[in-house]
């Protein structure tokens, strides 16, 4: 694993604040063979200068039609730390208005200006090489040649969060995807920049597009004690989290580690961790920037404290060390149990598992046997045309077969359904609905949805359904197990609020 640290000296500010970062290539980049097309960068003023912090990060796009992401990333962090620089002075003696005027307007048009002379320097330094017109085109096309040729600031695209910390206030501005996160003295977390409907896991703005400063996003807050701790992270950090609540949950243990070790204690074990989020999750380059604003009355009995307590915190991480290691050695104990039993319960039943594994075959739809509830009528027991407690004529038992193929926006559902039983010429199924539902080992349901089924029906005549499109998760982890050959779609067919009968087959890619 490699880890790009930027700026890796504490950043002092007025009061006592600190701040520190780290930015590591992901899992995937590495086995590809790819650089970290992230970018971090921090600045504090020096002694005789207006004292403030400067954090930013950025994430290069990827991907064919930007493949000079990095260099572009590396130019945004540059851009923003040097305008928010500038202006600093201006934004502290300006009235709220003013600040308003600079946040929304000003600062974006400084930073999206200063960014496109950097990438038009290097386009004139470094042009566009014949190998990576060719690369390009290879892979997405000539259209897509065409337009890089015309917009050559595309192979440079990024996405910025950048973050000012004076004395008296916090601006920070983003364009793109990643969170700024704040987090307050008692632990709750939250996202003071307006979120952009725009953004979703296909699409992002970006600061390579014409117009791109009226793409920022802003949010001001005062330094008031409300806040203890402000992180910026590029996208792969939140991806790796299964859910929203997981990651914010981070935010909070940050500013406890922060707490209880330091920001120094923290700088070290930072890159660590941002190297297990990424293999143990979204494999992206993850960037991350922390801010540790200065809580006076905290530090105040901290210090009084510190004469008294050193000793016990060095008994109490000991304490913990001890525990970690003994937690390991009983997870690896438990994990060769579990293999071995795996292994005993596979060699035990090997004659029924090949049995089924024969039976089986990707993509072929299966019949699942309709398993009758307690009341529920049976085959041959319900005569077409009869009224159930709910008042809704009651349909026969029926057969569904289904097939589902997957692509990377969504799941498309097809299914029949053939009544076994005898119907009587023009019998209308009322009051029948079909549910349809996605699901993959470890996430039972991965999106649903149901259509009423509304047909005129004759005797074993199957009817074919409309074909149901049901969007893939946003979330990394359940993309990637809907993609996996254990992924199914069923379809369970309701009718008079009793289940008939239900269909499954394995999602074709």
């Amino acid at each position: 694993m490699v880890s790009v640290p930027a700026t890796p000296t504490l950043v002092p500010r007025a009061g006592g604040a600190r701040a520190v970062g780290a930015s590591v290539c992901g899992v995937s980049h590495t086995r590809d063979g790819l650089p970290n097309q992230d970018a971090l960068a921090l600045w504090h003023a020096g002694a005789h200068e207006r004292r403030c912090v400067v954090a930013a990060v950025a994430d290069g796009h990827g991907g064919p039609r930007h493949f000079r992401s990095a260099t572009g990333a590396r130019f945004a962090v540059d851009a923003a730390i040097e305008t928010l620089r500038r202006f600093a002075a201006e934004w502290d003696a300006a009235t709220p208005e003013k600040q308003q005027q600079l946040a929304s307007a000003t600062l974006p048009e400084a930073i999206v200006a200063n960014w496109s002379e950097r990438v038009r320097q290097h386009l004139e330094s470094q042009p566009i090489q014949d190998a990576e017109w060719t690369t390009l085109e290879s892979h997405s096309g000539v259209t897509a040649r065409e337009h890089v040729q015309a917009e050559p600031t595309l192979a440079y695209g990024a996405t910025l969060i950048a973050a000012l910390v004076t004395s008296r206030q916090i601006v920070l501005l983003q364009i793109g995807d990643g969170d700024a996160m704040v987090v307050a003295p008692d632990g709750k977390a939250w996202h003071p920049i307006p979120k952009d409907s725009r953004l979703t896991g296909e699409f992002t703005t970006s600061i390579c597009r014409s117009n791109a400063e009226q793409d920022f996003r802003h949010a001001i807050m005062r330094v008031d004690g409300t806040a203890s701790l402000l992180m910026l992270a590029t996208d792969g950090y939140s991806n790796s989290f299964r859910t929203d609540a997981d990651f914010l949950q981070v935010r909070t243990d940050v500013l406890q580690m922060v707490r209880q070790d330091g920001v120094s204690g923290v700088e070290k074990q930072l890159a660590k961790i941002l190297e297990d989020a990424s293999a143990n999750g979204s494999g992206d380059d993850i960037t991350v920037a922390l801010v540790y604003l200065d809580e006076p009355e905290r530090n105040a009995s901290t210090a009084r404290a510190s004469a008294h307590s050193t000793l016990r915190a060095s008994e109490v991480r000991a304490e913990l060390a001890s525990l970690r290691n003994q937690v390991r050695r009983f997870r690896t104990a438990l994990a060769a149990v579990a293999v071995i039993a795996v292994v005993t319960l596979g060699w035990t039943f090997r004659a029924q598992i090949v049995a089924l594994a024969q039976s089986v075959s990707r993509g072929i739809p299966q019949d699942v046997p309709h398993e009758m509830k307690p009341g529920e009528a049976k085959p041959g027991e319900v005569k077409p045309g009869e009224v159930s407690d709910s008042g809704v004529k009651a349909a026969p038992p029926a057969k569904i077969s289904v097939s589902a193929k997957h692509s990377a926006q969504a799941v498309k559902i097809s299914a029949k359904v053939t009544f076994t039983a005898a119907l009587q010429a023009g019998a209308i199924a009322k009051g029948c609905a079909t549910q349809e539902t996605l699901s993959a080992p470890g996430f039972p349901d991965l999106g649903n949805a149901s259509q009423p089924l509304g047909a005129t029906l004759a005797a074993g005549q199957p009817i074919q359904l409309n074909t149901i499109t049901i969007a893939a998760p946003k979330d990394a982890k359940q993309r990637k197990a809907l993609q996996s050959p254990e992924a199914q779609a069923s379809v369970e067919l309701v009718c008079g609020g009793k289940s008939i009968a239900r269909g499954a087959a394995r999602i074709e890619a």
